[in-house]
């Protein structure tokens, strides 16, 4: 295939991963609280391919990726694609609740601090 001649293709996404209700109040740093979420939380998405690669290009509005490895995983069983086409990254935000950071989810956390 003469790859010049293939046109460039890229698409957007954006989903919401704002916690259930249900899960509050989440224990933050120390003492902090997190007791509500006033602007939803996403993810986004871009996806790009030159007609001889395809990329994945991922960020998350949270401190960090949530649970990495199992992440990355789930992404590549989905579209196919191996892990070196996928790139995530966070934000690095303090102001949202920790999600699956370490193997923690909000609600293990939230129980965990009960």
């Amino acid at each position: 295939m003469n790859v010049s001649a293939y046109p460039l293709k890229a698409g957007a996404a954006l989903g919401d991963i704002t916690p259930d209700e249900t899960l509050f109040p989440i224990p933050y740093f120390l003492t902090i609280e997190i007791d509500r979420v006033i602007d939803p939380i996403h993810v986004r998405g871009l996806d790009i391919d030159d007609g001889a690669h395809r990329a994945l290009f991922i960020t998350f509005d949270t401190i960090a990726v949530p649970r990495p490895d199992e992440t990355l995983k789930f992404i590549c069983e989905q579209t196919g694609l191996d892990e070196e086409y996928v790139f995530m990254a966070a934000t690095h935000t303090h102001t949202v609740p920790v999600l699956g950071i370490e193997g923690i989810t909000a609600k293990d956390s939230t129980q965990k601090h009960q």
